[in-house]
């Protein structure tokens, strides 16, 4: 379990790294290569940024990409919240059935008392 946690946090990373040096450098995202793909419902906000990248060179430093940024920061903050709410509702359903099996051995490994 802890090995899978680390090869999907190092992924991640991997992924954040990358698509922060695009935004600062203007060098090429290969999201092919990600072991976690980016969500499809923001890939068009995605490809948008970085067409707006290659045709305005120099006046992306100048915030000429900055409403296709914004448009791709708000589909990717709606991706987080979805998967932060479904992460949780999986995390419910896991702690409630790890607590009815803690309960379903205490009381099978309670001793019956003599009487």
């Amino acid at each position: 379990v802890h090995e899978s946690h680390a090869s999907a946090t190092s992924a991640a990373h991997f992924a954040l790294v990358n698509v922060v040096s695009f935004l600062v450098d203007g060098t090429p995202v290969d999201f092919s290569s990600f072991a976690d793909k980016p969500p499809v419902s923001c890939l068009k906000a995605i490809e948008a940024l970085q067409r707006c990248h290659e045709e305005r060179t120099v006046a992306k430093f100048f915030g000429a990409c900055n409403k296709v940024k914004k448009e791709l920061d708000d589909c990717l903050t709606d991706e987080y919240k979805v998967k932060r709410a479904e992460n949780f509702r999986l995390a419910k359903l896991s702690r409630q059935r790890f607590e009815e099996q803690l309960k379903s051995e205490s009381t099978s490994d309670t001793p019956k008392p003599v009487n």
